[in-house]
């Protein structure tokens, strides 16, 4: 059995928690926020990671594409699964020890120019 076959959807509350869980991201799937994620909401906002092989239609909601199973609840489209898994993995190579606050800003970096922070 592959990895993303025994992969379910999965619920975090807070940031630090879906820290916590980056080893268990699966290969393909999306992140999905409740609120939509800035600076003032990413530690305590609810993360969804839903693999792709879950997902069997989309609909556009609140400006972005939403799982069918999330719609009408509340939730926003915001990053890859594998992708939010290379900004944090990345980040913790370069320094295991890493304060929350960096890998939130390397996070942030990454969202907005498409690439990792190098310090």
């Amino acid at each position: 059995m592959s990895r993303d076959t025994a992969l379910k959807m999965k619920n975090y509350k807070g940031f630090i928690a879906l820290r916590n869980a980056v080893n268990d991201f699966p290969l393909a799937g999306g992140i999905y926020t409740k609120p939509k994620v800035d600076v003032n909401t990413i530690m305590d906002a609810e993360y969804v990671v839903v693999p792709g092989m879950e997902v069997e239609e989309y609909v556009q909601e609140k400006g972005g594409y939403i799982p069918v199973k999330l719609a009408g609840q509340g939730y926003f489209e915001w990053l890859e699964a594998p992708i939010v898994q290379d900004i944090i993995t990345n980040r913790l190579d370069r320094d295991a020890a890493a304060p929350i606050a960096d890998i939130v800003e390397a996070v942030f970096y990454y969202h907005e120019y498409d690439t990792f922070k190098d310090d």
